[in-house]
């Protein structure tokens, strides 16, 4: 079985998310698996890229007799059937989520995103950049919504309310000081 993984700056910066929202429990990491899985789900049918922007479409009618039919969005021409998005999966490796693709005929995906897509002629290329190999930024805010009230996000709000207020009480208590001091 073939397994594309995201890029490692793409996994580093999931992680990053992840550790920022600062949960471990068994609750959190079933739902920001999930929430990743039906991201790439929304980004692969709405035909989003890694960065969010849509992707380059494709020319129609798409040739060869796998696409009779095929309506969807380029990686996604047959829906919900499609590689780009039922072969997806993210999983859990120690405190580490790996996502990526996994299965029969994933390669293609990494032909696409390094721009070496076939044209459907022998050794023509399309050159056409279609990478999903990476959280789009809309799957990162949907993570960043569900979980912005957790216990460690609410503590680091708190840390810098306090360090500004107390920042700003240190200043006015030194303006009232260097005022008494002129008044003399």
């Amino acid at each position: 079985m073939i397994q594309i993984e995201y890029r490692s700056q793409h996994q580093g910066q999931l992680n990053a998310l992840i550790e920022g929202v600062g949960r471990t429990d068994v609750r959190f990491r079933t739902e920001v698996r999930q929430l990743l899985i039906e991201g790439n789900r929304h980004d692969r049918l709405a035909g989003r890229d890694r960065t969010g922007r849509s992707m380059r479409a494709v020319r129609l009618p798409r040739r060869g007799r796998r696409y009779s039919g095929a309506t969807g969005p380029p990686l996604a021409p047959h829906g919900e059937l499609s590689r780009s998005v039922r072969s997806f999966f993210a999983s859990w490796q120690g405190d580490l989520l790996v996502a990526g693709y996994r299965g029969p005929g994933v390669e293609i995906l990494g032909y696409h995103a390094a721009g070496r897509s076939g044209t459907g002629r022998k050794g023509e290329v399309t050159g056409v950049v279609r990478d999903v190999l990476g959280v789009s930024p809309i799957t990162v805010a949907t993570i960043r919504a569900e979980f912005q009230f957790s216990l460690r996000a609410m503590f680091n709000r708190t840390v810098r309310t306090a360090r500004a207020v107390g920042s700003r009480a240190a200043d006015f208590a030194g303006s009232v000081v260097s005022l008494g001091g002129s008044l003399r």
